[in-house]
């Protein structure tokens, strides 16, 4: 999966936010693998 995220974050703050989302896919389908590729948002 590929999340953007505020490039203010720090490198801690953007780890845990991409732990807990693989985490709750995998909680929801144990039977997936999966890889998280962050990336600083667009500004609009």
């Amino acid at each position: 999966i590929h999340i953007e995220l505020d490039g203010d974050q720090t490198l801690r703050e953007a780890h845990a936010i991409g732990a807990g989302l693989r985490r709750k896919i995998i909680e929801t389908y144990p039977q997936c693998d999966v890889i998280v590729h962050k990336d600083v948002a667009r500004e609009t």
